[in-house]
């Protein structure tokens, strides 16, 4: 019948059964999550690429393979990318790090050059390196069996250094850790802190990255003055800077990483104690490795500081100082003074170029639009503050900007708060002031003074008791004009002669 030839067609054309192998083969591919987008590539163009790798010669050698083939990869200029990846192929050659010898290969190959590779190489060098685990784990363990606690600690560290040349941080952080249990002196506890802290921010373990940056500072006052200004002791601190503005950068505590690094490049500028290296060996000093190269100090401080701090601090920490001014890059310089004088479009040009700078600098990458939009968001601040009305399309021609993007980003300040009694008209395309209430403005000075009240008896009720129970505070690094005791105490919070 007619029904019957029907069905015969639709069963015949119907799909074929699936088996449930099948079905969980598809579920499973379904719900798969969709494969990562390629990383974005940058059009910076490093001026001098031997010079930039010469810089990076206080990192580790397996960070400056890492840094170069970051660059290789993430550059947009072909000539660049192979030239980097030919750098970190040459740099992987001179050390232990196998499997950055196998990137560093498979880099030039990627960018259409034929390396020059030893078939054997990674593993001889592999090889090579589990003879000489073999012998340092020899070594511990007979001078632990001797009870040798000096050279004990020596071990430890030669371990540390052993991994860290292998490209392994986790086991090179607990070596250096277990070093600090047999730190005799207050040198060796101030080398301590100074490897593991290096060693935890490249590992990104922030926790051991505070804790030892301020074991490191107590260790450093019990050195006393002199100590401090020694050639080794500054050194460590210029290198303990690095690690603490790599934390406070994955913090997003811009200002703060600021300070910093403006501190680092000062330092590192004004230092006569030969820098990181050792003039009459050209390696490494006793203090290990850097996690932050310090030449990149000066121009991140810039950025970091017309991102987050306000005008009259920006001139103070970067424009008056000749040192830090000295050291900044031709677009950070620019930025700086473009952003304090209000030609916002030449500053947000100049921004354009250090975020595409940044995007080679594995540390900062993930920062650069968080910077990009803290900087506009800061210069459309600036530029709204003086004024009761502001016309967005004569500020989006200011700013370079497009109308409609310039309008979002006003709307996101206004909620916000940050364009103060400045709401937008969307019907006029403007900013205007929108005066308060009179009423609302003097409850608010209410609390302000209420809360200001609260703090300050806080303070005297810490300092009774500070003094009922004879707490002594000296100021860092030794007693200064203060003497201890309770009357010391009583000139440091406020109660003595000079008291404000």
């Amino acid at each position: 019948s007619a029904r019957a030839v029907r069905r015969a067609a639709t069963l015949s054309t119907a799909e074929p059964p699936q088996s449930s192998a099948s079905r969980e083969t598809m579920a499973a591919a379904a719900e798969a999550p969709a494969p990562a987008a390629p990383p974005p590539k940058s059009p910076h163009v490093i001026a001098d690429l031997d010079a930039f790798a010469s810089s990076l010669r206080t990192l580790s050698r397996p960070a400056r393979v890492k840094r170069l083939l970051f660059v290789s990869e993430r550059s947009a200029d072909a000539t660049q990318a192979r030239r980097a990846a030919d750098l970190a192929l040459k740099e992987a050659r001179q050390g232990r790090d196998a499997d950055g010898y196998r990137d560093a290969v498979a880099a030039v190959r990627a960018n259409g050059g034929e390396p020059n590779a030893d078939p054997g190489f990674a593993e001889r060098v592999d090889g090579a390196a589990r003879e000489e685990l073999a012998k340092l784990e020899a070594d511990l363990s007979r001078q632990r069996a001797a009870a040798n606690k000096d050279q004990i600690w020596k071990c430890y560290r030669a371990l540390g250094d052993f991994h860290v040349d292998r490209g392994e941080l986790a086991p090179a952080l607990k070596a250096f850790a277990r070093m600090r249990d047999y730190a005799a002196t207050g040198s060796r506890t101030l080398e301590t802190c100074g490897r593991v802290a290096a060693a935890a921010a490249s590992h990104g373990n922030w926790t051991h990255v505070t804790n030892y940056c301020a074991k490191a500072d107590h260790a450093m006052d019990a050195l006393g003055a002199a100590s401090r200004h020694e050639g080794a002791a500054r050194r460590l601190k210029r290198r303990l800077g690095g690690c603490k503005a790599a934390l406070q950068l994955d913090g997003k505590k811009y200002g703060d990483a600021a300070k910093t690094l403006a501190e680092l490049a000062r330092d590192e500028a004004t230092g006569d104690d030969g820098g990181f290296l050792s003039s009459a060996r050209g390696e490494r000093d006793h203090a290990g490795f850097d996690a932050v190269p310090p030449a990149d100090a000066g121009p991140r401080a810039a950025l970091l500081a017309a991102a987050s701090l306000p005008r009259a601090a920006l001139k103070k920490t970067v424009m008056d100082d000749a040192v830090i001014r000295g050291s900044l890059s031709p677009a950070a310089r620019g930025l700086v003074e473009a952003s304090y004088k209000g030609n916002y479009g030449d500053a947000l040009g100049f921004l354009s170029t250090l975020v595409d700078e940044l995007a080679l600098d594995p540390v900062y990458a993930p920062h650069a639009d968080s910077l990009k939009d803290a900087v506009t968001d800061r210069c459309v601040a600036q530029y709204c503050k003086p004024y009761g009305s502001v016309d967005l399309a004569t500020m989006a021609e200011k700013f370079s900007l497009p109308l409609p993007d310039l309008e979002d980003r006003v709307a996101r300040l206004v909620g916000d708060g940050e364009l103060g009694d400045l709401r937008v008209d969307a019907q006029q395309k403007t900013l205007v002031s929108v005066p308060r209430d009179p009423r609302s403005q003097a409850v608010e000075e209410i609390i302000k003074q209420g809360d200001a009240y609260l703090r300050e008896v806080r303070g005297l009720l810490l300092r009774a008791s500070c003094l009922e129970h004879d707490l002594v505070a000296r100021g860092r690094g030794g007693a200064s004009s203060m003497d201890r005791g309770p009357a010391g105490l009583e000139a440091w919070a406020g109660g003595g002669a000079g008291a404000r």
